[in-house]
């Protein structure tokens, strides 16, 4: 499995932003493990209400979605830290000078921080709109379903910077990473 490309240079000045980037991926695990726990135990419950007592719990099932709904959208910018996001291998990139690969690397990466500028301010806009609106069973406004969106969007793109700020620095400073070693 491929870690993130900034989690493991060792040069000075990645030092106090590695640990910061270390910290946030820690802190969207234990989230995402807390939401998904909660989801486990409350379909379980769900389950055992259902077809044990006969007496469905309403709500639960609507909970539960909105919970997969922030363990995907907090899952984005996990993938771009660990960079296991959806990406298009370039199998004749391999036969890249440094300099072509670090150009095609980039590119993909603004690629990615333009979609992410779209759906951040889309999804910031739903959200608005959402603002006063309920959930159906559950006593919940819906914007708080889908600030989700904006979050992660936000979350992401700073995720993506860092990344590309650090494969320019491991090609300015020569630092081999472990995507290149491998080539």
């Amino acid at each position: 499995m491929k870690q993130g490309v900034f989690l493991h240079v060792s040069h000075p000045c990645f030092e106090g932003r590695k640990m910061f980037f270390i910290r946030c991926k820690t802190v969207l695990e234990y989230i995402i493990g807390i939401l998904m726990l909660a989801m486990f135990i409350l379909i379980s419950v769900q389950i055992v209400s259902r077809f044990f007592f006969n007496n469905p719990i309403i709500w639960s099932e609507e909970l539960s979605r909105y919970i997969m709904i922030w363990m995907v959208f907090l899952g984005m910018p996990l993938g771009i830290i660990r960079n296991q996001h959806l990406r298009v291998e370039l199998n004749i990139q391999n036969r890249f000078p440094e300099l072509l690969k670090l150009f095609v690397n980039c590119f993909f990466d603004i690629f990615i921080i333009f979609i992410w500028i779209l759906i951040t301010k889309y999804g910031y806009l739903y959200a608005q709109n959402l603002k006063f609106i309920p959930a159906l069973t559950f006593p919940l406004k819906k914007i708080w379903v889908v600030i989700c969106i904006p979050i992660s969007g936000i979350l992401t793109m700073i995720f993506s910077i860092d990344k590309i700020m650090n494969q320019v620095k491991e090609y300015r400073y020569g630092i081999a990473t472990r995507d290149s070693t491998n080539s």
